[in-house]
Formats: structure tokens, C-alpha cells, sequence
């Protein structure tokens, strides 16, 4: 399971449409800019994010200042981390909530970044349409422990939760009032959660504190002289898993790096072979597959990994620095045909063989996979752009001798008549294995070209 489907399954996750306010005219949007999505890098002192495609727009910019300063005076006051994110539409159309596949995929990105609150965040994300400034969505996230203050999928919800009044009120005309109404009243939830907790330990007698607390006071005595005893080595236990878990988080921004450039470099060109198993035959066919379970297999294992990698600094956080070890220096890991990314498993289902994995095997063979990748894809695409050159090559030489033919007469052409005759019909046969084999048929097209231009040249000094 990667990540993001952790979280979901486990988090309250909130995602609420801007169609609140304008239902028709939110749902008819289908069309988007063709620009690369912008996916900012988090960055632990960083609460508001804003894309240079909206804040940059001539006619309608968006800038929230001061919104940074009041989500973090929000945050104080229970420990919560609230983040705001505004992104521009691109590539993404249909119908419902289509900023939630980004906050899916910033979850993804940001989940194992360094400094990440993974159980104590609100993720607020706004995506503006692009087509109409006034419409958008919004998409919202919030960590595990958020879930103690009542504050469920249900609440979240609700008409009178701390989402969608918010929402209705200041969207789109004032989205940092948006943002800091959501922070408001989700702090409302936790003081209002903490107010009856209190009466209930109000209403209880005086007696039952007092041995509840001398039982507490117990309990951390014995904990302290024990965490005393062991001070020493749990800091030096502490600095290697550290030590450990950073040398992770750095080759993970290298694999998640290599992953978004495959996919920039290759996505639009394996969409465009989806049926490749019955496009493709011989040599292109073996080559293409190769390179894509290749491809699967990065995918599978970079979900994985990252997934891991989120487990073990939770241990971390906990205080069990062995524990953080052990996960990301001998526990064994097993990456399934289910870890492929969920973007990916529509192209890569069915490739990728159950295996299991030492956790610096998996660290270590990303990026031989990304370069087998890169190798292989880039070879094929190469060689399918060659045939497809070599073949409009041909044409042109073939007309060009015909003119010549026409001009000189038969009895001039008398002599290559023969080898021109003979280049038609290999070109027949070349043609018929061309498309579905373009590795092979590259070199058999050449062939054809070089003899083409042998007659070319005995006209031209005829």
C-alpha cells in the first residue's frame, strides 16, 4: 500500500468542491492549460505555498499576505501544523473535485519530506480554474491525531463542520479569509473537545484525583529515574538512527527526482503505446517490454520505499531509535503489483513480480532501474523516429528520380531501371513489418534509402 492510500485509510481526509458555490458552472470545467503542474518542495518553515502561474497571473494575481503569520499563531495553539497550498489547473479535467488528485499527489511528495507533521497537519489546497478565475476547488487533508477532537471524515463533512461554512462564506472572493476561518474553527473543535473532557474530570471527587494523580506521579517517577539510567545510550542510539534516517530522506529526493523525470521525459509516449502488446511484434515488442517493466518496477519500488521510509521516522518521532534502525537497515520489504503509484497502475498492471527486499538492495537498485529505463525507452523512441525519417527519406528520393526519369526518357534510365523496379517491391514488403516493428525495420528502410540514392547520384551526372 503506498502512502497516500495510508493515509486515507487511516486519516480523516475532508475534500470539498468550490460547486457549493456555483454547482453548474464548477462542474462543466473539462478543459485545462497544458503547462507541468507546479509541485512545490516542502520546506518546514513554509505554511503558505502559492504557484507562480497564479501568483504571476496579469489579470487576476493572488497574494495572501499576513496569511502565514496568522495560520502559524493558529497553530500554536494546540500544536497543529496549517498548511495552505494554491495551485493553478493544468492537466486536469472532468467532473467532481479535481484538486484532490493533487493534494493526493503533494501528500505523496511531502509525506516522508523532512520536518513533515504526518499526524499533526490541516493540508488545505485551493486549485483555481483555469478557464475562470472565480471557480475552483478546494481540497483538504488532516493528520491522524486530529481524529481524537472528533474532528472525522463525517465532521469534516458536514454543512455545519469546520470546512464547508468556511468555504460558502469566503470562496472565491477572499480565499485567506477561506483559509483562516478553516483554522479557526477547527481550533474551535479542539477547544471545545478539551472544555468537556475537563468538566468530566471536574465532576469526578477530589479523592479519585488525588489517587489518579499520586498513580501518575508514581508512573513518571519510575519513568524518569529509568529514561535517567539510560540518557547516555539513548543519545548515542538516537544520533545513528538520525544518521541512518538522513542518509534515506537524501537518496529518496534523488529516487523521486529520477521518477518525476522519467514520467516528464517518457508519460505522453508509453500513453500513446497503450495496446503496445498488440501494436508492437519482434525485437520493438520484447524492447518495449523490457523497458516498461522496468519502468513498473522503479514505480512499485519508489512507492515502497517512501512508504517505509514515512513508517520508520514515525518510530523515530516515537523515541524508538532501534526500532527506526532495524526498519531501514535489516527488515525485510516486499513490493507487490499493488505499490505501483496510483497514477501509473493503469499503464504498468500486471508487470511488476512480487519480491522481496533487503532495505538498502531496494535503497541501491532505483537507480540502475531509472537508467536501464532511461536507456531502453529513449533507444526505442529514437529508433522509431529514425524509421519514421528514414521512410520520408525514400519518398523523396523515389520522386525525385521519377522526375528526373521523366526528363532524361526510358532510354537514359534504361540501366537502373532494373535496381528501381527492385527497390519498389522490397520497399512493399519493408512497409508491411514497418510500423509494427520499427526497431527492426529502421535498418531494412536505410538500406532501401542508400540504394535509392546510389541511382540518384548516377542521374545526376547523366
Amino acid at each position: 500500500m503506498n502512502f497516500f492510500t495510508k493515509i486515507t485509510s487511516m486519516l480523516v481526509v475532508m475534500i470539498f468542491a468550490l460547486i457549493a458555490l456555483a454547482p453548474a458552472q464548477a462542474l462543466a470545467q473539462t478543459g485545462a492549460q497544458s503547462q507541468t503542474p507546479w509541485r512545490p518542495a516542502f520546506s518546514a518553515g513554509t505554511q503558505v505555498y502559492i504557484d507562480p502561474a497564479v501568483a504571476n497571473n496579469p489579470d487576476f494575481p493572488v497574494a495572501l499576505p499576513g496569511l502565514e503569520q496568522k495560520l502559524r499563531d493558529a497553530g500554536e495553539k494546540h500544536n497543529v501544523k496549517y498548511l495552505v497550498v494554491v495551485v493553478q489547473q493544468t492537466t486536469e479535467s472532468g467532473t467532481g473535485n479535481l484538486g484532490a488528485a493533487r493534494l493526493d499527489e503533494l501528500l505523496l511528495r511531502w509525506g516522508g519530506a523532512n520536518g513533515f507533521p504526518s499526524d499533526n497537519y490541516v493540508l488545505m489546497l485551493w486549485m483555481r480554474s483555469s478557464t475562470n478565475p472565480s471557480e475552483g476547488w478546494v481540497a483538504v487533508n488532516a493528520g491522524s491525531n486530529l481524529k481524537t477532537y472528533g474532528l472525522s471524515g463525517a465532521t469534516l463533512n458536514s454543512t455545519d463542520g469546520p470546512v464547508v461554512p468556511a468555504v460558502k462564506k469566503y470562496m472565491p472572493q477572499d480565499p485567506k479569509g477561506c483559509f483562516n476561518g478553516i483554522a479557526a474553527n477547527v481550533n474551535q473543535v479542539i477547544d471545545d473537545y478539551n472544555a468537556a473532557q475537563q468538566e468530566k474530570v471536574d465532576s469526578s471527587n477530589f479523592m479519585g484525583k488525588l489517587g489518579f494523580f499520586a498513580i501518575l506521579l508514581a508512573i513518571a517517577g519510575a519513568i524518569g529515574a529509568f529514561f535517567f539510567m539510560r540518557s547516555r545510550s539513548t543519545g548515542e542510539l538516537k544520533g545513528k538512527a538520525q544518521a541512518v534516517l538522513t542518509d534515506w530522506n537524501e537518496k529518496m529526493d534523488s529516487a523521486n527526482a529520477l521518477y518525476l523525470k522519467l514520467r516528464a521525459g517518457y508519460l505522453g509516449f508509453v500513453k500513446d503505446q497503450s495496446d503496445w502488446k498488440g501494436k508492437f511484434t519482434g525485437a520493438t515488442k520484447s524492447q518495449y517490454e523490457a523497458a516498461l517493466t522496468n519502468f513498473a518496477d522503479f514505480s512499485a519500488r519508489r512507492t515502497r520505499a517512501n512508504a517505509h521510509l514515512v513508517d520508520a521516522r514515525k518510530l523515530f518521532d516515537a523515541g524508538n531509535y532501534q526500532g527506526c534502525m532495524d526498519k531501514l537497515e535489516s527488515e525485510s520489504i516486499t513490493v507487490t503489483g499493488a505499490d505501483i503509484a496510483l497514477e501509473d497502475a493503469t499503464l504498468f498492471g500486471g508487470l511488476v513480480v512480487k519480491n522481496d527486499y533487503k532495505p538498502n538492495e531496494l535503497l541501491n537498485s532505483m537507480a540502475t532501474l531509472f537508467d536501464q529505463t532511461n536507456k531502453a525507452l529513449s533507444g526505442i523512441m529514437r529508433s522509431i523516429n529514425e524509421a519514421i525519417a528514414a521512410g520520408s527519406e525514400l519518398d523523396s528520393v523515389q520522386a525525385e528520380i521519377e522526375m528526373k526519369w521523366a526528363r532524361l526518357g526510358d532510354a537514359a534510365f534504361a540501366s537502373h531501371k532494373a535496381e528501381f523496379d527492385a527497390i519498389n517491391r522490397d520497399e512493399e514488403q519493408v512497409r508491411l513489418t514497418f510500423k509494427s516493428n520499427p526497431v527492426s525495420g529502421k535498418d531494412s528502410m536505410l538500406a532501401l534509402v542508400t540504394r535509392a540514392r546510389a541511382i540518384q547520384a548516377a542521374l545526376k551526372s547523366a
